[in-house]
């Protein structure tokens, strides 16, 4: 009886120890397809979403832009403000490249600028258009406008009196004159009125070793129901 319980007790014994290094070998073995799984899952996932997965990336880089474009705005903001220059006297620009970031940009309002008889009398004597509506005060009182009228020139001629209020580029060597197009006058100037003026960036590009910039400038009268001039400029500043 002794002997068949130690054969059975020492039979059963490498079966027991059998199963505990089965089990064993079960469990590491499970151990590492868990951990593989989600690997192999990302990979999946990469792999059949790569055009998802470029979008994003575009959609990041765009967001990162819009960020540092939105830090230079406000970086020229506080600059002014600390310069005593208010928020709503211009655009500042002290490097040449913050130029092309600029697009869209509102400008200004300027400061305002009273329309002289004198001033009108002295483009009349410089450019010879001395026609009655702008110089004769009396006749042009019983007119058509109740008083003597700026030149369109006249007007037109004053984005270059405006221009550097609303956009100030520092650091260059140069600015010059490249343009105007789409020049347009819906109202006239009466004598001794109040004019100002505000402006968008329309472009910005480089261009002949400079930056060439579209500024959409409107004139206004005070009060006025149109405005007094719009016209886009184009100018050059050069590094």
């Amino acid at each position: 009886g002794r002997k068949d319980s130690a054969v059975a007790e020492a039979s059963a014994e490498p079966a027991g120890g059998g199963e505990g290094e089965a089990e064993g070998g079960g469990g590491s073995g499970g151990r590492k397809m868990d951990a593989a799984a989600p690997l192999a899952a990302a990979m999946r996932w990469f792999a059949e979403r790569p055009c998802r997965i470029h979008s994003a990336l575009i959609s990041a880089q765009a967001a990162v832009a819009q960020v540092l474009r939105a830090g230079r705005c406000l970086a020229g903001i506080l600059h002014r403000h600390r310069a005593g220059q208010g928020d709503d006297l211009g655009r500042r620009i002290d490097l040449l490249a913050e130029l092309l970031d600029a697009v869209g940009q509102t400008l200004g309002p300027s400061e305002p600028l009273v329309v002289t008889q004198e001033r009108i009398n002295q483009f009349a004597e410089a450019t010879g258009d001395d026609q009655w509506i702008h110089v004769d005060q009396a006749r042009a009182a019983e007119g058509p406008f109740g008083r003597t009228i700026a030149h369109g020139y006249l007007t037109l001629s004053l984005a270059a009196y405006f221009l550097p209020q609303l956009l100030s580029v520092k650091n260059m060597s140069m600015g010059v004159n490249y343009g105007t197009e789409k020049v347009r006058f819906p109202s006239a100037v009466t004598e001794g009125s109040t004019l100002r003026a505000t402006g968008e960036i329309i472009s910005a590009e480089e261009s002949a070793g400079g930056i060439k910039v579209v500024v959409r400038m409107t004139l206004a009268e005070d009060g006025a129901e149109r405005p007094a001039c719009v016209v886009d400029t184009i100018s050059l500043f050069y590094p």
